[in-house]
């Protein structure tokens, strides 16, 4: 079986979703005990050739993970809770809609509008950009800490954790056991966590460049680059598991990996138990891809 180059996933509830080049999997730990599995192969617009290369790959990453990550959690919420249907068109536009106007609001518009209360003291355009990037970091990370103390999502930061420990096995090339997966750390440099600490702090460099200018048009040029900033993110998040271990890499990613230590916490057996099922029913269907 030819080894998967980057094999990448996210938490989902009572469960983990996997993604290989040709496909995703999905396993959730039914309210009975077993376990529910979906497999999908991708393809479509994103695997054309200009979405293969810079800076149009970092922003079609950054919209197909999300498509996907909604469709996992909608078959997750439905296997998990034993009742409804998975998310159709409407609700998926509706999510996507959501989530736009809270990245907009707590993201842009608020450390942008804090950050002009005290414009009096803060005249150079750098360090108006480094003061609203660290009330973005810090609504961030209190939002994470908040949210991170309800039951259902901390069980969730532990699938997160699964999910790192398993692909650490898979990479180490170690067998897929609970046991050789416990051995590693629930951290991960690919990691979405890291990806997003990666994004806000990208941000800071490339906002800083902003002229000074009223309110709503720095939110508005904020608001346009936004693509231009996930697209280095990704490029960067994308280098850091070719060269893990140069220190320049390992500083740039310093920090994302401390915010996992809140989002990816030591899961239990039973928990790494549905991440390697994601992971071997993932490995099958790009085996078969393949042949």
């Amino acid at each position: 079986m030819k080894k998967l180059k980057n094999v990448g996933g996210q938490a989902v509830l009572e469960g983990v979703m996997m993604r290989g080049p040709h496909a995703y999997t999905v396993a959730v730990r039914k309210p009975d005990g077993t376990i529910a599995t979906k497999i999908e192969t991708t393809g479509g617009l994103f695997r054309s050739r200009p979405f293969k290369v810079f800076p149009l790959r970092g922003i079609a990453a950054l919209i197909d993970t999300f498509s996907i990550g909604m469709k996992a959690l909608s078959f997750s919420a439905q296997e998990a809770g034993g009742e409804g249907e998975e998310m159709g068109t409407k609700e998926f536009a509706l999510s996507l809609t959501f989530a736009a106007v809270f990245v907009v609001i707590f993201f842009i518009a608020l450390p942008v509008f804090l950050s002009s209360l005290i414009k009096g003291y803060i005249g150079q355009s750098y360090l108006k950009s480094l003061i609203e990037g660290l009330i973005r970091i810090t609504i961030f990370i209190t939002y994470i800490a908040v949210i991170g103390r309800m039951k259902d999502i901390k069980r969730v930061f532990q699938y997160h954790g699964a999910e790192h420990k398993v692909i650490h096995t898979y990479e180490g090339d170690k067998e897929l056991t609970a046991d050789n997966a416990l051995k590693y750390s629930p951290l991960h440099v690919g990691c979405g966590t890291a990806y997003l600490m990666m994004v806000m702090m990208i941000a800071i460099f490339v906002f800083s460049f902003i002229p000074k200018t009223t309110i709503p048009v720095r939110m508005l040029i904020q608001l346009v680059l936004i693509p231009v900033i996930a697209a280095i993110s990704y490029e960067v998040t994308r280098l850091s598991r070719r060269f893990e271990n140069s220190i320049i890499i390992r500083v740039l990613m310093a920090p994302g990996l401390m915010l996992q230590k809140l989002t990816a916490q030591e899961p239990d057996k039973d928990q790494i138990e549905v991440a390697i099922m994601a992971l071997t029913s993932l490995l099958e269907i790009e085996n078969a891809q393949e042949a």
